[in-house]
């Protein structure tokens, strides 16, 4: 119950604990062991960062090297990193009825952009993205959220 009510809070859903029932218990249980697996597979396994950006001409193929990179790496939302730069910024009740090809694509495009655990996200998602950029040009295009340490305006910047 615990990572079920977690998520309905990541996700700005009320909280009702009378829903906790039937098929809902059996779908957290099962979230709850996937998150398990892939938190020991991640141990496991070797994840590439993307090459630092240094010339803007690579930019498609550091582009996907980095998103591929953070939908491999999870934050304090316990969610792929992925998701502090999505498209959208806020999330209508629409986007949580839509079938997604799976949990982790859910986190991404439900997860909420205005809580504390999105903060320790964004800056590490800054940190990362900083370490890769720095030496190149595209530091100019993301110097200004460096005081901030704001990932996702840095990263939609120089995008």
């Amino acid at each position: 119950m615990h990572s079920w009510s977690g998520e309905l809070k990541q996700t700005d859903r009320a909280l009702n604990a009378g829903l906790f029932a039937g098929a809902m218990i059996t779908t957290a249980v099962l979230r709850h062991s996937l998150d398990a697996m892939h938190a020991m597979t991640q141990e496991d396994e070797d994840i590439t960062k993307p090459k630092e950006l240094t010339d803007l001409t690579s930019w498609e193929k550091f582009w996907e090297q980095w998103r591929s990179y953070m939908r491999w790496l999870r934050g304090a939302a316990k969610c792929p990193l992925l998701y502090v730069f999505r498209e959208h910024q806020l999330v209508d009740p629409a986007m949580h009825q839509v079938q997604y090809n799976d949990h982790d694509e859910r986190l991404v495009n439900t997860t909420s952009l205005t809580s504390p655990w999105f903060e320790v996200d964004n800056h590490q998602v800054y940190d990362k993205f900083k370490a890769l950029v720095l030496k190149g040009p595209g530091w100019r295009f993301i110097k200004a959220y460096d005081r901030a340490k704001n990932g996702r305006g840095a990263v939609l910047a120089l995008r």
